[in-house]
């Protein structure tokens, strides 16, 4: 199914995502982390188009999605829930990177929309983590964005590192010092206790940014959330390994929203 770009006007920023525009009133909502945009998800979007409604949005500052000051958290999490709103979803699955997965977690807190589950990948209750980052990334922008793509990507990341590129020149230096802000003043731990729906925690083995010790103790910390791991480097399990990726949360989709029709590909890949 073709993935299209649509737009909507959320707090004076016009904030564009990529949907395949299916008619199916669940959907699947990717939201990106600090310094990508939607085209990360590209994989995700080609795959799971196949069998689901799929949005994936740029952030306000990102990609797409110009914006006339510097967005919050709050503005973030206002953006999901404009593009929910124009699209009429009435209830779906948000699946957040990194930063992402904190603005899943406090659009959850809001309890504005209905959210049937969650799948949180390489992150954690608190991401202050990034503290050491802040002070180098406002001397020498450049240098600091180069060295954080070699914590991000593994040795086999030369597409998605060209792809980072590309974001690093598109993307607004304010918004990314702010970004970083934003996660060293994140702390969910408090939260975690009032997460009442499906969640599936996911984290590479070998990440340096975002260590597999905050990933598993954040789903620890949720009632109902399932670990997954990956043996790898690097920040990005659907880029490292988007095929186990896929499978992982296709079974979870599955065990969880039971598919109306699959095809006989896909129930192998479910019972295995």
């Amino acid at each position: 199914m073709t993935i299209e770009i649509r737009t909507c006007i959320q707090n004076g920023c016009s904030v564009s995502y990529r949907t395949n525009a299916g008619r199916d009133t669940r959907a699947l909502f990717f939201v990106h982390g600090l310094g990508a945009d939607s085209r990360f998800y590209y994989k995700q979007l080609k795959y799971f188009s196949q069998y689901y409604r799929v949005i994936a949005i740029d952030l306000p500052g990102h990609g797409l999605s110009p914006c006339d000051h510097v967005p919050t958290l709050e503005d973030y999490s206002r953006a999901l829930t404009g593009v929910i709103e124009m699209e009429e979803i009435e209830s779906l699955v948000l699946i957040g990177h990194s930063m992402g997965g904190s603005i899943c977690l406090d659009l959850f807190s809001r309890r504005t929309v209905p959210i049937d589950a969650m799948v949180l990948i390489s992150t954690g209750a608190s991401l202050s983590m990034v503290e050491s980052f802040l002070d180098v990334s406002k001397n020498d922008f450049m240098t600091f964005y180069n060295n954080l793509l070699k914590q991000v990507f593994s040795k086999k990341g030369g597409l998605m590192t060209r792809m980072a590129d590309k974001c690093a020149t598109a993307l607004n230096r304010e918004v990314f010092s702010n970004n970083l802000a934003i996660c060293r003043g994140i702390d969910h731990s408090g939260i975690l206790h009032t997460v009442d729906i499906p969640v599936l925690v996911m984290g590479n083995k070998n990440d340096t940014l975002v260590p597999i010790e905050t990933s598993a103790a954040l789903a620890r910390g949720i009632r109902d959330a399932e670990f997954a791991e990956f043996d790898s480097e690097g920040h990005i399990p659907f880029f490292e390994n988007p095929d186990m990726f896929n499978d992982i949360l296709l079974k979870f989709l599955n065990e969880r929203f039971k598919m109306a029709s699959i095809s006989p590909e896909v129930s192998e890949i479910l019972d295995k």
